[in-house]
């Protein structure tokens, strides 16, 4: 921007980044520190670096920036070096709220790449929360293993464990999220690496410690060891990716599960010795899409007075009010029964304010 006085030039190049010229480009000199390229872009045949730009703001103070496949980036002239500039929000792909939260206001998010945050004063502020979770190792776009789901003990008020899982082992914190360990299920079916865990916690969990896992490849897995190493059991097989995973809130004299894949919902009145095929079936062929479809089930918090599930789908909303033997499908407007459905929650208090919540792709 003051070139007639300071006849400095910038390239950005495909592969190496940026170079400066100081003397109208008669020489150049690399300046690369801090950047970081995603080998992706080599896969897919676009730069890594794109353009660069430089900018001066009303006080005179000049910035560099460049883009690149792997993000934005701002050069800092007391550091000599790039450091990234945060862009977009990271994919979300799991949420809990604290069972004590009006006391402890605690949320944990788990996201697609980047980790897990906590954030102990009701969202108003989040801290990074990724001390134990392994490395994605050789991928330069994915720092860290991806996350999926996350549960809260019941009894966290006590124990401050949470559960949360990535793609190969289920992980569990003891100090409300701050800290995780990895805890290896069972070895992964020959050529099936990646598990993609859904989890439930017992209501019971202060004196049962039981916990249930479920798999991409259709297992339902139990611990009653608080989800410890050596501790899981391998307690059914529903042949299809599993979704959701919701448990009886009187779990401890029901023994009753709800499962939701990508077919359609199962349930387990023996604590996931045996499953039958219960609730609506999906609509649309999976055809390879095993990412988003599948049946969310939310189970009433009076499950064993009114018998109530609701079960989302890509084909509309659907409830049984006779524990799993008959489904009925919701269609208060806008519902219909083209509605794809991504999320179902009931209310703690539903059996008094009688509510539910959904969301839509729409």
């Amino acid at each position: 921007p003051r070139y007639p006085d300071d006849p400095t030039v910038w390239a950005s190049t495909w592969f190496s980044g940026v170079f400066r010229s100081s003397d109208d480009g008669k020489t150049w000199e690399p300046l690369h520190d801090g950047l970081t390229a995603d080998p992706q872009a080599d896969d897919v045949g676009v730069p890594r670096f794109r353009a660069v730009a430089a900018a001066v703001d009303d006080s005179g103070t000049q910035s560099l920036f460049v883009g690149g496949y792997d993000g934005l980036f701002l050069y800092d002239d007391h550091r000599n070096e790039w450091r990234p500039v945060e862009t977009l929000a990271d994919y979300i792909v799991g949420l809990a709220v604290s069972p004590d939260f009006a006391r402890d206001q605690a949320v944990v998010i788990t996201t697609y790449v980047k980790g897990a945050f906590l954030s102990r004063d009701g969202g108003r502020s989040w801290t990074i929360a990724n001390q134990g979770l392994a490395a994605e190792t050789g991928n330069h776009f994915a720092p860290l293993r991806r996350l999926h789901n996350v549960v809260f003990s019941p009894d966290f008020e006590n124990d401050a464990t949470v559960f949360s899982a990535n793609w190969t082992n289920v992980l569990k914190s003891t100090d409300g999220g701050t800290s995780w360990k990895e805890i290896v299920v069972s070895p992964p079916p020959p050529g099936q690496r990646l598990r993609q865990f859904v989890l439930a916690v017992s209501p019971s969990y202060e004196s049962d410690h039981t916990v249930f896992s479920a798999t991409r490849q259709g297992e339902i897995f139990r611990s009653e060891g608080a989800g410890e190493p050596g501790t899981w059991t391998n307690v059914g097989d529903l042949g299809d990716r599993v979704r959701s995973l919701a448990i009886s809130p009187d779990y401890a004299a029901d023994g009753v599960l709800y499962a939701g894949t990508v077919t359609g919902v199962h349930t387990s009145t023996n604590g996931g010795a045996t499953w039958q095929a219960s609730g609506p079936r999906m609509a649309t062929p999976i055809q390879g899409r095993d990412i988003d479809p599948g049946a969310l089930v939310a189970i009433s918090p009076a499950y064993g007075a009114d018998g109530t599930v609701f079960a989302g789908t890509d084909n509309g909303v659907f409830v049984t009010r006779d524990a799993g033997r008959s489904w009925t499908e919701v269609t208060a407007a806008p519902l219909t029964a083209s509605s794809d459905i991504k999320a179902v929650a009931i209310s703690p208090d539903y059996r008094n304010d009688w509510t539910v919540l959904v969301s839509t792709r729409e």
